[in-house]
């Protein structure tokens, strides 16, 4: 079963309640959609960590993988790129590649879509997957107020976003090879988590 909160989608064929909490932050259901072989639930997320920095990184709980996806334009070509990680931060695998959409919203959009269909391929059992695309976050979320968007959470996957026009593409690595600009994002989001 596919789990969302207005910016996190969660594959998880355990949890079946209304309500998901991973110690400091709750989610609640506000929406589910039917899709062939996948509920996906749309939840809102509640922030109860009394002022932490929201605005960064921050890993998922021990048994889930967490997806950063985006996009890159130019005005005649899209990228678009994932990142899953685990709860130290260590990432897992990144990906990107090419798309034909050159609208924002669309290129965004089929980020979101792909990550969550890597996350199928790769047989991830908890997924979470964070977007900073705020008009897809509102789309998906419906009513507006229950929309969580997190611009600075993103920045490994942008940094793969932007680099991707310069790499073979389709492309894919783990942590040891990872572009350097795109190694230099993720170390400054893991500095932050161990601090």
């Amino acid at each position: 079963m596919l789990h969302a909160t207005s910016s996190y989608m969660r594959v998880d064929p355990t949890c079946e309640s209304d309500v998901a909490c991973d110690g400091h932050t709750e989610y609640h259901l506000i929406k589910q959609i039917f899709t062939d072989q996948h509920l996906i639930s749309i939840y809102k997320k509640t922030d109860n960590s009394n002022g932490a920095n929201n605005s960064l990184w921050e890993a998922p709980i021990d048994s889930a993988i967490k997806i950063n996806e985006d996009a890159a334009l130019t005005p005649k070509a899209a990228c678009i790129a994932a990142v899953a990680r685990n709860h130290s931060g260590n990432i897992i695998r990144v990906w990107a590649k090419k798309i034909n959409f050159l609208d924002p919203a669309t290129a965004e959009a089929a980020a979101i879509n792909w990550a969550l269909n890597l996350a199928i391929e790769e047989g991830f059992e908890r997924v979470i997957v964070e977007s900073d695309a705020k008009n897809c976050i509102e789309d998906l979320s419906c009513p507006p107020e229950a929309s969580s968007w997190r611009r600075n959470a993103n920045q490994t996957a942008h940094a793969l976003a932007k680099v991707a026009f310069s790499l073979c593409l389709p492309f894919s690595c783990n942590q040891d090879r990872l572009p350097p600009s795109v190694k230099e994002a993720w170390l400054r989001d893991l500095a932050f988590l161990l601090s």
